[in-house]
């Protein structure tokens, strides 16, 4: 990768993306930019930026683009606080975003009680979502938790994920047939980095719908960059008489997270 000096002067005024940014010991890397819009540049005005913390431990912003290589020190901007942990997308945001509500804005990965070999693979899986993840086991075990848990992890530093439950993806995707751009929805599924349907099984499905998910399935499992989590309180064989061979034989090929234990949800008793 070459540094942002050698590119400056074959761009001269065009736009060019800053992963660099200055300092006393010439320029530093970003590694990784996390986009940032709380500041704007004070050479052209863009708020399109990156947040970054220096070897100080200063919080840094930065101009997404370069509008001058001579203006290019005006492009950064240092607080004088010590710097804390940005997120790319803020997990209420989220919640509010894909209809969790907000009981969940204090779920945090962190505080996921499942196995060691469980959370080692979550965490891989978040740094780089791809293939399926199905996750069977009974009502209460912790399985939407988990899944949850994995966004939050997933949008500390990444945008590209949707939450569904089965109810909200079938409603949805009904909407589609009133919509003049039904492919929009469909485009917005397929292409998230991550993808978690929650609860499937839980609702009657029709032929239409389950076609519609084989597809989207399908599509998923062609590209290494994005990732499907499922979630079900349906065993093996259920699954399998739910959505017909050729769907679960597709779901066979998840890595298979079984949930085991009791149920962890305790009545209210009065």
């Amino acid at each position: 990768m070459k540094l942002l000096e050698d590119l400056l002067p074959k761009h001269d005024n065009d736009d060019v993306l800053v992963h660099y940014y200055t300092g006393n010991d010439g320029y530093i890397p970003i590694n990784p930019p996390i986009p940032c819009n709380e500041m704007s540049c004070k050479y052209c005005g863009n708020r399109e930026g990156y947040c970054w913390t220096n070897p100080d431990k200063e919080r840094v912003w930065m101009c997404g683009r370069i509008c001058s290589p001579s203006k290019l020190i005006n492009h950064v901007e240092v607080s004088n606080h010590t710097a804390q942990p940005q997120r790319s997308l803020e997990w209420a945001l989220f919640c509010e975003l894909n209809g969790i509500g907000d009981i969940h804005h204090d779920l945090s990965f962190d505080f996921i009680e499942q196995s060691a070999g469980k959370i080692a693979f979550l965490k891989k899986f978040a740094e780089k979502p791809s293939g399926i993840i199905l996750m069977r086991g009974k009502p209460g075990t912790g399985k939407t938790y988990a899944s949850m848990g994995l966004c939050e992890l997933f949008t500390r530093s990444n945008t590209s994920a949707r939450f569904f439950t089965n109810k909200s993806l079938t409603t949805q995707w009904l909407g589609t047939f009133k919509s003049d751009k039904p492919w929009e929805f469909t485009q917005k599924v397929e292409q998230a980095e991550l993808l978690v349907i929650d609860d499937f099984g839980t609702t009657d499905p029709t032929p239409a719908f389950l076609t519609f998910f084989m597809d989207l399935i399908n599509t998923r499992m062609q590209w290494t960059d994005r990732g499907t989590v499922i979630t079900t309180n349906l065993s093996a064989q259920k699954l399998s008489e739910f959505c017909g061979d050729a769907l679960s034989d597709r779901l066979k090929t998840a890595t298979q997270f079984v949930f085991e234990e009791n149920s962890r949800r305790t009545p209210t008793i009065l």
